[in-house]
């Protein structure tokens, strides 16, 4: 198959049959190449190819970059382009100037940016061992973590050596909270420190964090885990700025009578509603039964699905054998993915499979399923949602005896479709065609609690491709007649 960038040249086929009924809704797709804003960058400037580029819900793309004048001074730009308008807010002719107040050997290396056209963004220095974390609005460049910085220190003689932002979100009220993980030497030893930060209160710093887990949405509703004295993860959460004590250690099970949960972790979706797993505990209960993914508030959580039940998926009937939390992802529509693995109720063996299913007002449908060892890649970062339901999942070979991948697409849980695959011709420009090697989502988990943000509300999804001649770009995906896409023009 040729994919050619910029022309609907293919309908996408079915692959996968998901258990749903009704028409598949086969859509196309149309391939933009991300251009470097040249525009924000002066005519004799040196520009680094090194650029960051991140998809946001709204459609907005925002690129940062690093560049050298004439002179040999480095300074960085910060572009947002919408419906092919660029605003430029850093950079030549830029809204907030023509550089940002870095330390010489500081660069990009994430952003994100919200409706507003405020920014929040991440640094790393030319060593990669120290991080920054910065926000770009009205008033100008405000400080959220200086480069480098931290709260916690090692005993002993463990130095700590590595220190990055792993997660960074940003909301419409300019409400960001920043978790900056930081490491000893060897590895042995590492902390995550929780950072809050709004351009009227600056940077609040909430503590030391367990399992990196943070969590905001669009209406000001924060989760987050501390550490307590005593080395116990400690739940927190409601409102921004005002986040209370969730008790989450051996309560009573929501909708399991005599029977007590300990909670893993929440996830707020668009609303104000949570998700978490519970390991359950009391009569009954054994290692076959004892996962639940919950969902609600805090306080009235319901089970969506338990380990031990039984669930129908493209393979046939079978039994959940576990729930995967950290790969939820929810769409603004209130409805979500989650991943699970599951054995097949005829199979003597017991073989495991992994599956990613899709539920629609608690009807649970697989949309993916096959052997573990062979399965695609279900990792937080793999799995993408948006409001329209639309699920873009990498499916990549994990036996290690190939890198081949496919990205998939499905709309409302309708069957998946082949958008990407290893092996495909891709058409760069008239006379060029190169063989696609390997893709991925262009972006971390920064921004909103949909995952990554590679799929827009706006029917375009980013990622980035390598080629086998060694070459690679950045491509936007325009969706095009499928459930909830945008009508060809």
């Amino acid at each position: 198959m040729t994919i050619h960038p910029g022309k609907i040249v293919f309908s996408l086929l079915a692959i996968l049959s998901a258990l749903t009924t009704g028409a598949v809704h086969a859509a196309t797709i149309t391939w933009t190449p991300v251009r470097l804003p040249v525009a924000a960058v002066p005519a004799n400037a040196t520009v680094s190819l090194q650029v960051v580029s991140n998809l946001m819900p709204s459609g907005q793309l925002v690129q940062a970059g690093n560049y050298t004048t004439a002179d040999g001074q480095p300074k960085q730009y910060i572009v947002v382009s919408n419906n092919g308008i660029d605003k430029i807010l850093v950079g030549d002719k830029g809204k907030y100037g023509s550089s940002l107040a870095l330390a010489p050997d500081e660069t990009i290396n994430a952003v994100v940016v919200n409706t507003a056209g405020h920014v929040a963004f991440s640094t790393n220095n030319a060593t990669g061992d120290k991080a920054g974390a910065y926000f770009l609005g009205g008033g100008g460049l405000q400080t959220i973590v200086p480069l480098g910085q931290t709260h916690v220190t090692f005993p002993g003689s463990a130095t700590q050596s590595y220190i990055y932002l792993s997660d960074m979100m940003l909301n419409v009220k300019d409400q960001v909270v920043v978790n900056v993980t930081n490491s000893s030497a060897d590895y042995s030893l590492y902390s995550t420190e929780i950072y809050t930060f709004t351009p009227t209160l600056g940077t609040q710093y909430l503590g030391s964090g367990a399992n990196k887990t943070i969590s905001l949405n669009q209406t000001g509703s924060i989760y987050y885990t501390l550490i307590d004295n005593n080395g116990v993860d400690q739940v927190y959460a409601g409102a921004f700025g005002n986040a209370t004590l969730v008790p989450s250690v051996n309560v009573p099970a929501p909708g399991y009578p005599g029977l007590t949960a300990t909670y893993s972790g929440y996830w707020i979706d668009h609303g104000n509603s949570f998700f978490s797993t519970a390991t359950l505990s009391g009569p009954g209960v054994t290692d076959l039964n004892n996962t639940v993914l919950y969902r609600g508030l805090p306080t009235a959580l319901k089970p969506i699905a338990r380990t031990g039940q039984s669930i129908n998926t493209s393979l046939g009937k079978a039994t959940f054998v576990g729930l995967g939390f950290g790969r939820v992802r929810v769409s603004s529509s209130a409805n979500f993915t989650f991943t699970a693995s599951y054995t097949l109720d005829n199979d003597p063996t017991q073989k495991i499979y992994a599956g990613l299913f899709y539920a629609k007002k608690h009807v649970i449908t697989e949309v993916l399923g096959s052997e573990l060892m062979i399965n695609p890649d279900l990792a937080p970062g793999s799995i993408a949602i948006n409001r329209n339901d639309d699920i873009l999942v990498i499916e990549r070979d994990t036996s290690g005896l190939t890198n081949d991948g496919k990205l998939l697409l499905s709309s409302a849980g309708q069957s998946l479709q082949t958008v990407l695959a290893t092996g495909q011709i891709f058409d760069i420009a008239s006379n060029d065609r190169r063989t696609v090697n390997q893709f991925y989502y262009n972006t971390y988990r920064f921004g909103f609690n949909s995952g990554p943000n590679a799929l827009s509300n706006v029917e375009t999804f980013l990622v980035s491709i390598s080629f086998t001649d060694g070459t690679n770009g950045q491509y936007i995906g325009h969706i095009q007649n499928g459930i909830g896409a945008a009508q060809p023009k």
